[in-house]
């Protein structure tokens, strides 16, 4: 109930700002809604935006639940991204039953070795998680814009673009259906959620991830090796951070920019967290704000409402949640005089 709660007072903290925009508030509100579900092109709109967000919440998940803070999400998916791309060139003319796996298969390892990187340099070093995978980010996207500028730039009319040619069509993600952009990432995702929820619950690695978010010393005089199990994690959340990179660039915009991947993987954390660190209520929470964020440009048209409102929103529910979730461990008892 306290999380409901939270949301209804998100939306309602949400309303005032729409208000203070100068915005009706019940059209603002009816037209969020039917930039989001109203339609069939809209529902389709809302599971693309809902399936990168999906999966870099499940890659905050098992990192956070083992104690493991990274804020590297980021830059997982630039380097999904990036890698995946460079894959494409390696593996031009080959048929598309073999490059698409294989494009998908360099992401993954791109975004794998990125968080396999933070795991050592804690590991080895002493060096926080969150400060190395903060600096990683930044690596990776001066990379990026080093490699769009340099070895992938586009051209046109002279003008020299921050972003690659578009990719064959013989390595696109087949679409499913003929509305939207709708691509089989949707359905890894789902499948990525339920075999989270399998490896956290049901298997003996799920158990070393959860013990050592609650205690890893006691992980440790147990004689688990708590080092393999963050090693483990970290390429686990890095290659699920890599494959929603990878689902925008071949599934949806069909080139790398500095821009269509920018905020997945930091949207993700919020995901993860409003979710409650659970890969069902991750799920649960992607489809949320993909509507959301599908909305928000019909809501931006027919009202004048900024866009920029559901980034707001998307912040104030968080904060709603972490006060529910300290809510929640206390209850409520009326006391006889």
């Amino acid at each position: 109930m306290v999380y409901a709660v939270a949301i209804l007072a998100g939306l309602a903290a949400t309303s005032g700002l729409i208000l203070v925009s100068g915005a009706p508030l019940g059209s603002s509100f009816s037209a969020l809604a039917m930039g989001a579900i109203g339609s069939r092109s809209a529902l389709v709109s809302s599971l693309v935006a809902a399936t990168p967000l999906l999966l870099t919440g499940l890659a905050t998940v098992i990192a956070y639940r083992a104690g493991v803070w990274t804020v590297g999400q980021e830059g997982q998916v630039l380097a999904g991204g990036m890698t995946a791309y460079q894959a494409s060139l390696w593996l031009s003319g080959v048929p598309p039953v073999l490059a698409i796996p294989g494009c998908i298969l360099a992401g993954v390892a791109g975004g794998a070795a990125l968080g396999g990187l933070a795991s050592f340099l804690k590991s080895r070093f002493a060096i926080s998680e969150i400060v190395s995978t903060v600096m990683l980010n930044y690596l990776a996207g001066y990379l990026l814009s080093y490699l769009l500028t340099a070895i992938w730039s586009s051209s046109g009319g002279g003008v020299s673009y921050q972003q690659t040619p578009i990719l064959p069509e013989g390595v696109w993600l087949p679409a499913l259906g003929v509305v939207g952009k709708l691509h089989p990432g949707i359905i890894v995702a789902i499948i990525a959620t339920i075999c989270l929820h399998i490896l956290m619950n049901r298997t003996a690695l799920g158990y070393e991830v959860r013990a050592m978010g609650i205690n890893p010393v006691a992980l440790r005089q147990r004689g688990t090796d708590t080092i393999r199990t963050t090693l483990v994690v970290m390429l686990i959340s890095g290659g699920l951070s890599a494959l929603a990179g990878v689902g925008e660039i071949f599934g949806v915009s069909h080139r790398l920019t500095t821009s269509n991947l920018t905020g997945i993987g930091f949207d993700g954390i919020i995901i993860g967290m409003i979710g409650n660190l659970s890969p069902l209520g991750t799920l649960l929470s992607a489809l949320f704000f993909g509507a959301l964020h599908s909305g928000a440009l019909f809501m931006n048209v027919m009202t004048g409402v900024p866009a920029a409102l559901i980034t707001a929103l998307q912040g104030l529910i968080l904060l709603f949640f972490l006060m529910a979730g300290i809510a929640a461990q206390f209850e409520l008892v009326r006391e006889r005089s």
